[in-house]
């Protein structure tokens, strides 16, 4: 909502007192993925998190909606002149997920569904991750950045794509600004490639793929043949931001716009989306997984997924 304007203004305001906040900083700091615990002598389902100790869901006659004092005192202000305050805006368009014991079982935009083919599928998710030696050095996203920097340190995700995952004859460094992805790649006429890199301490961390995925979601748009690919042709010539970094990681940048625009229209060109993460050791992941379809969960099941769109 932030990124496309929708949000004029957001602000705490509690005492009489005013306050503007970044809510997308807070939010990118919060975990997104959060246990629920019932708790015997309130009966309440308490959400555990570190902003709102009153937060917790309430069950009514056909809904489950968010609950907490805190939230109330957030308020979001839109370009319409429409004033709510955070919990009555995530109440309105339901924008969390609750899961259960029961891993079939969703709740999501006020409905409560069963996904028979989510365990079914397992084997075909695990096809599509693949990999690399080179990830097991990652230490960060994109490293220290000075404004000497004319190269992402090594040992960065953003590195390790450069040197050792990307294959394609063009690379873009795309991150920030009008960003479609982290690094567009593509070899013209054949391929487009939209990478999407997240890094984590947290093994497993269910919060940054959540948030990675809705990333990368997003931008699945931005695929279409016939967008607007003038934005990119400034970048292709610009540095990364407060360094000495080129965008254009990889390619001429004399033929790299003209090859773009080439590739994007040519309607049997391979598209795909490349999510680069640090933070999954895939045999571990296929063990827990398998346990899953036994239905011998061992994996920490997160009950309450937020994700408030900005």
């Amino acid at each position: 909502m932030l990124e496309a304007g929708l949000i004029s203004e957001v602000y705490y305001e509690a005492s009489g007192k005013k306050r503007k906040i970044d809510l997308k900083l807070v939010i990118d700091n919060h975990d997104l993925c959060l246990d629920v615990v019932y708790n015997k002598s309130t009966k309440n389902y308490e959400i555990d998190n570190k902003f709102d100790a009153t937060l917790v869901l309430k069950k009514g006659k056909n809904s489950i909606i968010v609950s907490g004092s805190k939230l109330k005192n957030i308020y979001i202000e839109y370009i319409t002149g429409e004033i709510l305050n955070l919990l009555s805006a995530i109440n309105k368009d339901s924008l969390y997920i609750v899961s259960f014991q029961n891993i079939d079982i969703r709740y999501s935009t006020r409905t409560l569904f069963k996904d028979n083919k989510l365990i079914g599928n397992i084997d075909y998710f695990l096809k599509s991750i693949e990999t690399t030696a080179s990830l097991k050095s990652a230490n960060s996203e994109k490293g220290n950045i000075t404004s000497t920097s004319s190269s992402f340190d090594a040992t960065s995700i953003f590195g390790i794509i450069e040197t050792s995952i990307s294959t394609e004859q063009y690379l873009l460094c795309d991150d920030l600004g009008d960003e479609w992805a982290d690094y567009i790649g593509f070899t013209p006429n054949k391929l487009v490639r939209f990478y999407h890199a997240k890094s984590s301490s947290k093994k497993y961390s269910a919060s940054a793929f959540h948030d990675l995925v809705s990333q990368a979601i997003k931008n699945i748009g931005n695929f279409d043949f016939n967008k607007e690919l003038t934005p990119k042709k400034t970048k292709i010539s610009a540095l990364y931001s407060g360094c000495k970094i080129k965008r254009l990681r990889k390619g001429k940048i004399i033929t790299c716009f003209k090859d773009l625009k080439e590739t994007y229209n040519s309607p049997n060109i391979i598209r795909e989306i490349v999510l680069v993460i640090d933070f999954l050791d895939k045999v571990q992941l296929e063990t827990e997984l398998k346990n899953l379809k036994q239905v011998k969960p061992k994996i920490k099941q997160s009950k309450f997924y937020g994700f408030f769109q900005l």
